[in-house]
């Protein structure tokens, strides 16, 4: 007797999908911050970095141009007096043993600006062929 046929189109008049949107909003303000902070923390890694290299090549300029020389001065001083009869054997293998430590010192800041080099061009993204050089 009767035949019934349906067709229905939900029409979101009230779902406005108001949980997904404000979902979406925290997931992009989390994003924005975890930016932020990797932003922070590169520019961070950059000033370390850059305070190393400025404080290594003052290291290794002090002892290149101050230590080394004097250090050098005061073993041939010795050596002259050892060998005149100006000093004593331990005289001698003291300032050549504290010449040896200042040298080795000086090769340990000539390789700590190295590494602070590399340090410094991995913070800034920066790729360089030979890091020894200045």
């Amino acid at each position: 007797n009767t035949v019934g046929l349906g067709v229905s189109f939900p029409l979101p008049l009230w779902n406005r999908n108001r949980g997904s949107i404000e979902a979406a909003k925290v997931l992009k303000t989390q994003a924005e911050t975890e930016a932020a902070r990797a932003l922070a923390a590169a520019a961070a890694d950059a000033a370390i970095a850059r305070r190393d290299f400025e404080a290594a090549s003052v290291r290794r300029g002090t002892y290149r141009d101050t230590i080394l020389p004097k250090s050098s001065a005061v073993r041939e001083t010795v050596t002259f007096a050892y060998r005149n009869g100006g000093a004593s054997l331990l005289d001698l293998l003291s300032a050549q043993r504290g010449d040896n430590e200042v040298r080795l010192a000086a090769a340990q800041a000539d390789a700590d600006i190295i590494v602070a080099r590399a340090a410094l061009a991995a913070a800034l993204n920066e790729h360089t062929a030979d890091p020894s050089r200045p």
